[in-house]
């Protein structure tokens, strides 16, 4: 049934000028609602200038839009993360809205107010909505940094529907909420930013205290600049002080300064390793000299890795510098312990294996150089008998060399033999116990170290080695080359006994060859003698015909020539050994030098053929006639006194600028171990020491000693025939 109720019409509008009653009783409620909704207003902008949370923000707005638009309900739909909106309360009340399922943005009046970005009023809901009674909606959209956020949507039950006044205080609601989300929003970044400062302040404390707990000194260098291989530095950690000498503020002034203080020898080299990382490497792990500030050296181990762009350029650069200078020092004392060892080793073996006492000390000077990089060496030994101190094996030294001598006690190395210590002068020229300063003068010579060579029974002789520089040994010269005399000086001990040993046989031996040799000429001197004087006797004893005449005096002619011949070897070897042999030197012709020879040697006795074979065209030689007659008289008696019956061939051939003759036989030969020592003065074959007709031992040294004057050379080897082929060579004319 409808009604309708009328109202006078004065009693609305009143006549003209007097307020009517509605308008009297209108005019209250309008300021209270005035009132209220500036009361709610200060609320939430007080809610948002105290940065309350946003459940309280919230709550002041819902209560704001409940007071305002006079709502029963009041809810808020935001966006989630899968593009939904879902509805949450804004009062605390049980009996609260919270609308299911979310809803699609563009989908009712709550989606269409969200995509619109518009106020919407609904009258009734059920047909459009999810709510499970007629309601009336008003739907603001909720814009926080002109993004859309979500909708406030507020609620009436029963008939009293929403006015268009009602959608701008709804607008101007939305805006808190949109405000207060923003300020969630910006408090939480801040919140969050000031979380990450603080742990990046932590964790940057934490990674100085870690850098400056390391040995090693953390870098981090730019590489996008190509003229500079080595990059900008623009990190460094405190303590590259005290590993580069440099503080990081030096660094960040003067890009240079890396390659400035490299050491002059390994810049290169380390420039390139730069190069070759930035081109196509990825990691360095280098090691080089580093000058600081004080001028000291010191080696740095630098291990890096490069960053590069998505297109391969380089970016950061970022490493470590270790100071690795203990490590340095320790492999390199290592080395050189390693070569030291190695080198007495191979000086023990060295010396060890030398029987000569000049070959040992050769070895010993070998070691003594490598051990201290000398180039320059000596050995001294103390003749004590004749109070001299004599140089008896050197290395590049010139003026005192082997053969010096010096009054024992003087010099340097006579401090050395009376001490029986090391010495080391950092300059002889200027050290005033140096003996003939003038000779290390002329020399160059600076610096010197001297160690002893001593037995149980003390120095005998002194190791020296020797430099241009001065002060050039340190005191592990002086340890390695003490070392090495230790080892040496036994050796070189037992070496001279030897040696003398040697040379007491030798003198023995000598002196068995001299009482031999004076045995033999006395028997070689007699036979001729006897003949002689026994046909002598002949003569003068009875008459004898022209024709045995003739006969004795030939045979006292042949015994004489013999003794003649030993005469002129004795004077002729003492002449040679004396220099004072003269030759008579020219152009000779060797066949026939050789034809004349054989008819001299034609009437020996004995069962004996002379031949004589020679090339052809022979050239001429450049030989003394008479010494060359002498020569081949001295073969030729050898050969017809030890070789068998047979042929003895005299032959001449042409080797190149020279002439080479032989005489060979047919004899026993010699064994190899005698072929060296046939031509030694006093030297006979144990064989010939037997035999009736035994010789002097000296014809085959005059040979050598004659042959060698004129500029040729003597030898003996295995004939053709069996026997023996002693043979010499002169140059032609």
């Amino acid at each position: 049934m409808l009604m309708a109720v009328y109202f006078p019409i004065d009693s609305v509008q009143g006549r003209e000028g007097v307020p009517s009653v509605t308008q009297r009783e209108a005019r209250p409620r309008s300021r209270r609602r005035l009132r209220a909704r500036a009361d709610a207003l200060a609320g939430i902008l007080q809610a948002l200038a105290a940065g309350s949370d946003l459940d309280t923000t919230l709550g002041r707005v819902a209560r704001a839009a409940c007071q305002v638009l006079g709502a029963d309900r009041c809810s808020l739909a935001l966006l989630d993360d899968d593009g939904l909106l879902r509805y949450r309360a804004l009062l605390d009340d049980p009996g609260g809205i919270i609308l299911e399922p979310p809803v699609v943005p563009g989908e009712g009046l709550v989606g269409r107010a969200f995509a619109e970005r518009r106020v919407i009023r609904g009258e009734s809901l059920a047909a459009d909505d999810a709510l499970t009674a007629p309601h009336h909606l008003l739907c603001a959209p909720v814009v926080s940094g002109h993004e859309p956020r979500g909708v406030l949507v507020a609620e009436r039950r029963g008939a009293r529907a929403f006015r268009p006044a009602d959608e701008r205080l709804a607008e101007e609601l939305a805006t808190y909420v949109g405000l207060a989300l923003q300020q969630v929003a910006e408090r939480a970044r801040a919140d969050e930013l000031a979380r990450l400062s603080a742990e990046l302040s932590r964790s940057d404390a934490r990674f100085r205290a870690l850098t400056a707990s390391l040995l090693e000194a953390v870098y981090e260098t730019d590489m996008t600049q190509p003229h500079r291989p080595t990059g900008v530095c623009t990190f460094y950690s405190d303590n590259v002080t005290a590993v580069m000498g440099y503080p990081p503020e030096a660094w960040y002034e003067d890009d240079a300064l890396f390659v400035k203080h490299l050491h002059p020898d390994d810049r290169a080299w380390v420039l390139e390793a730069h190069d070759v990382l930035r081109e196509h490497g990825e990691t360095m792990d280098i090691e080089y000299r580093w000058v600081k500030p004080s001028g000291e050296v010191v080696w740095i181990q630098d291990r890096a890795r490069l960053e590069r762009a998505a297109d391969g350029s380089p970016l950061v650069l970022r490493g470590t510098n270790a100071d690795v200078s203990a490590r340095k020092l320790l492999e390199e004392q290592l080395r050189r312990s390693e070569q030291e060892a190695r080198a007495l080793y191979q000086a023990a073996l060295a010396i060890g294996g030398e029987l000569d006492l000049h070959a040992r000390l050769e070895r010993v000077l070998d070691a003594a150089l490598e051990l201290t990089g000398a180039r320059l060496a000596r050995v001294a030994l103390a003749d004590r008998e004749r109070g001299e101190i004599v140089v008896v094996a050197a290395r590049g030294v010139l003026n005192q060399g082997p053969g010096t001598r010096q009054p024992l006690g003087s010099g340097l190395t006579g401090v050395v033999l009376a001490e029986g210590r090391p010495l080391r002068c950092p300059d002889a020229r200027a050290d005033p116990r140096t003996w003939n300063p003038g000779g290390s003068h002329d020399e160059g010579l600076r610096s010197w170290l001297g160690v002893p060579l001593a037995d149980s029974d003390g120095p005998f002789g002194v190791l020296i080695v020797l430099s241009h520089r001065v002060d050039a040994f340190s005191a592990e010269d002086e340890r390695r080359l003490a070392s090495l005399a230790a080892l040496a000086a036994a050796a070189l001990r037992e070496a001279r006994l030897a040696q003398r040993l040697a040379e007491a046989e030798a003198v023995r031996e000598l002196a068995h060859l001299k009482d031999e040799f004076l045995s033999t000429v006395s028997h070689e001197l007699r036979t001729p003698l006897s003949l002689v004087y026994g046909y002598s006797e002949l003569l003068l004893a009875r008459p004898f015909a022209p024709e045995q005449v003739r006969e004795v005096i030939g045979e006292i002619n042949r015994a004489a020539q013999v003794m003649v011949r030993l005469v002129d070897d004795l004077l002729d070897l003492g002449r040679i050994e004396r220099g004072e042999l003269h030759l008579d030197l020219g152009p000779m012709d060797v066949t026939q030098m050789l034809r004349e020879a054989a008819v001299r040697h034609s009437g020996h006795p004995g069962d004996h053929q002379l031949l004589v074979e020679a090339d052809t065209a022979l050239p001429e030689v450049c030989a003394d006639a008479k010494r060359m007659r002498q020569i081949l008289d001295n073969l030729i008696e050898n050969a017809l006194r030890y070789a068998v019956p047979g042929p003895i061939v005299l032959r001449a051939v042409r080797q190149h600028r020279a002439v080479r003759v032989s005489v060979e036989d047919a004899g026993p030969g010699l064994p190899a171990e005698m072929a060296s020592r046939v031509f030694e003065k006093f030297y006979r074959a144990p064989e010939a020491r037997l035999s009736q007709d035994r010789g002097t031992g000296i014809g085959l040294a005059v040979v050598k000693q004659l042959v060698e004057a004129q500029g040729g050379e003597v030898g003996v080897e295995p004939s053709a025939l069996g026997g023996s082929s002693f043979w010499f060579r002169l140059p032609t004319a």
